[in-house]
């Protein structure tokens, strides 16, 4: 999925792009369900060094992702020693990426992360009980999208369960672009940058918004009333204050 990323990238946005890919196993009532997060900063490393802000609302097409990613996985796939012994796989169906804007914010994407990264695949909390004969554990339902049951033999458990341990010395977190350890350097430059960018605005959104915040009184253009109206200044991923 990186190497997706990179290549639309560098064709369609003209540089390489910094992104943290979580590998997650399981879906809420343990199958096995491999999938990639990927979460990509909205900057670009340009071939001469410098760094660009991506100014569109979406990273890239969604369209055509899935046929980039199933062309480098095809590559991948017939480049194996053990390529000939691989099952079948249905080429011409349409593969499916799914991608959208972070509404809720890139401070509660990274929580929603964090929680994969450092518990295992179900909390003990969601153990509802244990017998000898049946494991019971709630979720989410997927269809329902409301909280649900799950109910096991001891068996079964164990086998969806431990199918998503990962080996030994396996990296469930990647790192690529400038966010890899040896783009470190262009990462440096990138927050430096931003340091001074929100170094110099601080005094000037300070006077503006100790200007916005007072209130004054207008006249409704629609009713005639008397009304007020409030501004104010907030920096990204900031909560707008109460009225």
């Amino acid at each position: 999925m990186a190497e997706s990323l990179q290549t639309l990238a560098e064709d369609r946005l003209g540089g390489r792009l910094g992104i943290i890919a979580i590998l997650h196993t399981w879906g809420r009532t343990l199958p096995w369900h491999p999938h990639v997060h990927c979460m990509v900063p909205g900057v670009i490393i340009c071939p001469d060094g410098k760094f660009r802000k991506i100014k569109t609302n979406y990273l890239l097409k969604i369209e055509t992702l899935p046929k980039v990613y199933r062309a480098i996985f095809f590559r991948l796939v017939r480049s194996h020693p053990d390529a000939p012994g691989l099952p079948q796989i249905e080429w011409s169906k349409q593969w499916i990426v799914n991608c959208r804007a972070c509404d809720e914010g890139t401070g509660n994407v990274l929580r929603y992360l964090a929680r994969y990264t450092k518990r295992g695949p179900l909390p003990e909390k969601n153990i509802l009980s244990v017998t000898d004969k049946q494991i019971t554990f709630r979720n989410i339902s997927h269809r329902t999208k409301r909280p649900d049951v799950c109910k096991l033999t001891p068996e079964e458990f164990l086998r969806r369960y431990l199918q998503h341990v990962s080996p030994p010395g396996f990296h469930r977190i990647r790192y690529y672009g400038f966010l890899a350890p040896g783009g470190r350097r262009n990462l440096r430059g990138i927050r430096m940058a931003l340091m001074v960018t929100l170094t110099l605005l601080t005094p000037v959104i300070a006077e503006l918004r100790a200007r916005s915040q007072m209130r004054g009184d207008y006249e409704c253009l629609q009713c005639g009333g008397r009304c007020f109206v409030r501004f104010d200044f907030i920096y990204p991923n900031q909560r707008a204050p109460p009225l």
